[in-house]
């Protein structure tokens, strides 16, 4: 039986990161981080907060997350916008991973979470392929989901872990279990405050799963 802490956009808040991430290890679990752990001049929306501008410690980041993946804000783009179609098709179609928890073989990437048909930014349904705007790419609906779906089809995976809308929550889609485990610094409505997620994997059983909320 395995205990796994999941979190996710984090976004320069190395302090509250570090603080949840070894509360849970001296426990025994393992951690996956779901991306956007920098920030990027991140200014967020809808939180009331001030960007955090901490110093990012790649090295701690490699030392105790057992598994993670970059999110926008982590690809070297200010402020989490791509500036040409081929960055933003290589970061999403690259920047993924497949790994085993037991018996549980997960998908892990930042931009998985189905609620957000638009992907990045709102997407523009009539976009031929990626539309420009402000200076946000936007990927067609249909080109996504081909992609998604060829991925799913033949990787199989048990569980999906995803981030991106700092929204927490655990479903299921088409067979799939999926879970984004929200943003642990900038919630976004209706969330009412940050979250991480926790649960236990057993086998080839995925149990206990639990979207936690900070404390006010």
């Amino acid at each position: 039986m395995t205990k796994v802490l999941v979190i996710s956009d984090t976004h320069s808040n190395y302090s509250l990161m570090k603080e949840i991430v070894d509360k849970y290890k001296e426990k025994g679990y393992i951690v996956i981080h779901a991306g956007d752990y920098d920030n990027m001049n991140l200014i967020p929306i809808d939180s009331g907060k001030e960007p955090i501008k901490e110093r990012f410690d790649r090295d701690w980041i490699k030392n105790n997350i057992n598994h993670w993946v970059k999110g926008n804000h982590d690809f070297m783009v200010k402020n989490g916008l791509f500036e040409t179609e081929e960055h933003f098709e290589n970061f999403l179609f690259n920047s993924y991973k497949i790994f085993n928890i037991e018996n549980v073989k997960i998908l892990l990437s930042h931009f998985l979470d189905d609620s957000r048909k638009e992907i990045y930014y709102g997407a523009k349904k009539d976009s031929t392929v990626i539309g420009k705007d402000s200076g946000a790419f936007y990927l067609k609906e249909e080109k996504y989901n081909n992609w998604l779906n060829n991925l799913l089809a033949t990787e199989k995976p048990n569980l999906i872990v995803t981030g991106h809308t700092h929204i927490g929550r655990f479903w299921n889609t088409n067979g799939t279990e999926v879970l984004n485990p929200g943003s642990l610094i900038y919630a976004k409505k209706p969330q009412p405050r940050g979250s991480y997620a926790v649960m236990t994997i057993d086998g080839n059983k995925i149990e206990k799963v639990k979207i936690i909320y900070l404390d006010n």
